[in-house]
């Protein structure tokens, strides 16, 4: 089992394009290298509430690729799953790990209220799918959850749920959680 401790600064960085739309590779290793410069622990890619959601499967891949090879493990790397189904966030999953990422901030599917049975189950799904003994797993509670879940049923549940499914899932390392 991965037993690293996650904690530290992490930035959630931001994806650049050019103007026709392409990942901009050079861009983002300049902003790379400026967080590495000024001390970051750690690296998130493809965040929840930003282009994640806008990106193709391919470009995700490509951009995760980019990462993995520009840290070269100087700062854990961690991608952020945030599809709107299991299938495609399994896919994404045993990708990444076989890329090298070192862990993955997975949030449920947003455009569903799913219950505890449910959100389970999925993280059950994508954790085998992308977990070895390198590769850890950060449930995130944070806001960007409830944002899905209009009665916020969530909202009321997260950090108690969260804290029970890292005790039921050994892959679960750590809980995002807003401060």
């Amino acid at each position: 089992m991965n037993t690293t401790k996650w904690q530290g600064v992490y930035p959630a960085v931001t994806t650049k394009f050019k103007a026709n739309l392409s990942l901009d590779l050079d861009a983002m290793g300049k902003h790379l290298e400026f967080q590495l410069a000024a001390g970051v622990h750690g690296v998130i890619i493809l965040g929840s509430l930003g282009e994640n959601s806008t990106l193709d499967m391919d470009e995700k891949l490509q951009l995760t690729k980019f990462f993995v090879k520009q840290i070269n493990g100087r700062v854990p790397l961690l991608a952020c799953i945030a599809e709107s189904d299991t299938r495609q966030a399994c896919f994404y999953a045993s990708r990444a790990q076989a890329l090298g990422v070192d862990g993955f901030m997975l949030l449920p599917p947003m455009r569903y209220p799913s219950d505890n049975r449910e959100t389970k189950s999925y993280l059950e799904e994508v954790a085998a799918a992308g977990m070895n003994d390198r590769c850890g797993l950060l449930v995130n509670v944070s806001r960007s959850i409830i944002y899905a879940d209009v009665t916020n049923k969530f909202e009321h549940a997260a950090r108690e749920e969260a804290s029970r499914l890292q005790k039921q899932m050994e892959s679960i390392l750590a809980a995002k959680k807003l401060v």
